[in-house]
Parts: C-alpha cells; sequence; structure tokens
C-alpha cells in the first residue's frame, strides 16, 4: 500500500449544476454517524481536519483487508473472463456488461468480504481509496483500479436488490465517483481511463478499449450534470473518436446525436435492444453501440437533475414530470412500490438498513 497524506477527493469540474436537488446532495451522507459527523462542521477548521484524519486512519486495518490486491485482481479477471487474444470477443461476452450472468462468483468475491464490511463505515470517515493499490506507476496498478471500479460500481448492480438497492446508488455510488475523481487526477499517461495505458500492457484494442470505457462510465452514473459532462467529453475523445481514428471510419450513428440529445426516453429503449442483431456487428459498431448507450444519459440528467428511475431506491419522491417519464419508459430500472415505501421510511427516519 502507498504511503499518502488522507485528504478528500477534489472534483475535476465547477461546483454542482443548478439543477442538483438537496435530496440528492444528501446522499453524500448516507450513515447515521456521518450525520452526526457533519454537525461537527462548525469547529476550526483545522481541527476538524485533524479529526478526519484520525478517522480515516482508525479504518485503515479494515480497508486494507477489504481492498486487498488479490480480491481487486480477482475481480477484474472475473468480469473480463474472456481470452485476451486481441480482437473483440464474441456477442455473448460483450453483452456481459448488460447481463446478469456473472452474478453467482461476484457473490463469492465481493459481498460478504467486502461490500458488507466496507457499508459499516461512514462515508466521511472513508479516505481517498487510491492509496490502498499499487503505485499508479505498477504493471498491476491498472487492473487493481479497475477491480475496484467493478467492486463499487459493478457489483452492487448485479448483486444488491430491494431495500439495499439504496445503498448501491446512495453509498457506494458516492465512493465510485469520488474514486474516478482521483484516478483523473493522475497524469494522462497513467490514468486507468485511457486506451493507451491498457495497450501499453499488451492489451489487443478492443480488450483496451472495454476496459478504458468501463472506467469512465462512473461519472456518467454520476447524478451531477458537471460531473455527467465531464465523462461524456472524455468517453467521445478517448473512446469514439478513438475508435474513428483506429479502424478509419466515422461512427454511423453521428447524425443521430442532435435527435438522441431531446430523446429523454432513448436510454430505456436502447438498453432493451441491445441484443438485436449483435451477431452480426462488426468490432467498431459493437463499441460504438455502447458509446451511444451511455451517451444518451446526458438529456436524462439535464431534463431532471437526476435519474427519475433511482427515486425510489433512494427514498426520493417524484415530481410529476418524474412519473410521467416513468410512465412512458414502463417504469424501466423503478423498484416496487414496497420497497420504495421501506426505503422511504427509512431515510425520513436517519436511519439505513444493514446490508
Amino acid at each position: 500500500m502507498q504511503t499518502a497524506i488522507r485528504t478528500p477527493a477534489t472534483p475535476l469540474y465547477g461546483p454542482a449544476d443548478k439543477h442538483g436537488n438537496p435530496e440528492a446532495s444528501n446522499s453524500h451522507s448516507p450513515h447515521p454517524s456521518a450525520a452526526r459527523t457533519c454537525s461537527a462542521l462548525s469547529i476550526h477548521s483545522s481541527l476538524w481536519s485533524s479529526l478526519v484524519e484520525s478517522m480515516a486512519n482508525s479504518h485503515d486495518v479494515l480497508l486494507s483487508s477489504i481492498l486487498q490486491p488479490s480480491r481487486l485482481l480477482a475481480l477484474h479477471a472475473l468480469y473480463f473472463s474472456w481470452a485476451d487474444s486481441g480482437g473483440l470477443p464474441d456477442a455473448a461476452s460483450l453483452l456481459r456488461f448488460f447481463s446478469n450472468d456473472i452474478a453467482a462468483p461476484l457473490f463469492d468475491i465481493a459481498f460478504a468480504s467486502a461490500l458488507k464490511p466496507l457499508s459499516t463505515i461512514p462515508l466521511i470517515e472513508i479516505p481517498p481509496l487510491l492509496p490502498y493499490l499499487a503505485s499508479p506507476t505498477e504493471p498491476d496498478f491498472p487492473a487493481q483500479a479497475l477491480g475496484l471500479h467493478i467492486l463499487l460500481d459493478q457489483a452492487p448492480r448485479f448483486l444488491l436488490r430491494g431495500i439495499d438497492e439504496r445503498w448501491t446508488f446512495g453509498f457506494f455510488g458516492v465512493l465510485t465517483l469520488r474514486f474516478a475523481q482521483e484516478l483523473a487526477a493522475l497524469p494522462v499517461a497513467l490514468q486507468p481511463q485511457r486506451v493507451q495505458r491498457w495497450r501499453d500492457l499488451g492489451h489487443g484494442y478492443e480488450h483496451a478499449w472495454l476496459r478504458a470505457f468501463l472506467l469512465s462510465t462512473a461519472f456518467v452514473h454520476a447524478e451531477e450534470l458537471s460531473a455527467q459532462r465531464f465523462g461524456q467529453a472524455m468517453i467521445e475523445e478517448e473512446c469514439r473518436r478513438g475508435a474513428e481514428t483506429h479502424y478509419g471510419v466515422a461512427d454511423p450513428t453521428r447524425p443521430l446525436d442532435e435527435a438522441d440529445t431531446k430523446d429523454v426516453t432513448l436510454f430505456p429503449k436502447l438498453v432493451l435492444s441491445v441484443e438485436d442483431g449483435a451477431e452480426d456487428l462488426r468490432k467498431e459498431e459493437a463499441l460504438w453501440r455502447m458509446c451511444r448507450i451511455v451517451r444518451v444519459h446526458e438529456p436524462i440528467i439535464t431534463a431532471f437533475g437526476r435519474y427519475p428511475y433511482r427515486n425510489g431506491k433512494m427514498g426520493r419522491k417524484n415530481t410529476e414530470e418524474e412519473s410521467d417519464y416513468l410512465k412512458k419508459t414502463n417504469g424501466f430500472g423503478d423498484c416496487d412500490p414496497e420497497t420504495a415505501r421501506k426505503i422511504r421510511e427509512d431515510v425520513e427516519a436517519g436511519r439505513w438498513t444493514p446490508l
């Protein structure tokens, strides 16, 4: 583990957009003891910094146990289990990003020994996670970083259901964005969100692309327009234009860009049809299809300032416009009313039901 000063991650983009809402910002302090700790903000800033430093260090042993290199490398290996032969995997492997066929082995690696103990630490007491990984200059660093992203961002989506889904977005999602900010603050040549970083390790183009792409989605999953735009710009440059340069052909979906930015219901449509004709896709078409699915997240955040289909899972009330959106999309991504009621009760009571 590296030695580093424990300081909060600093956003790489501007302040929260005007579309941000109080309920969304509350997700950054999801643990009851975190809310109590926040009352200490009135003390002198230097004393507050020392307090946070002390709390963070008190969790070092547990965090070191959770973020073991072997666990992170195993998560990376599981998610990219197809042979790294240099070409794009078949359609079934490509669709691994949208399917649930790794839930069982993922549970064995990630739940009891990682997600559950991590959830016992208040968010405000969790220090930057980059120092728990290998040095960014080490060959294992990109795989460890991607393994940690999979643990925080993907594993909860695969594994947590019902009332536990609040943790996916209100706790682990916050950590995912923090960690993505840490990675994006590294020198460009060391960032694992860059295709070339993986190419330098010997990965074929498509395999390097998929790894860089997955890491970049952390910003797109955030309910902040500034983070959204940062992530979209990174994926546009690194993944979309990069693929156009690599293959020597323009993305044929570019003429659809303007219309796509105006259709807030397009994301569910594209996700539900992602398998259509996948066996006939050329390599570059498969990658651009993934880019488009990510790209159509932004109209939702622009329109609502958050993802309406997360409201029930976050204990939030729908606006009239959001209720209309959920009707138009047939409740895509929404949770059942009983789960939403239980989560709302927890939120209003200032508590979290443990995983």
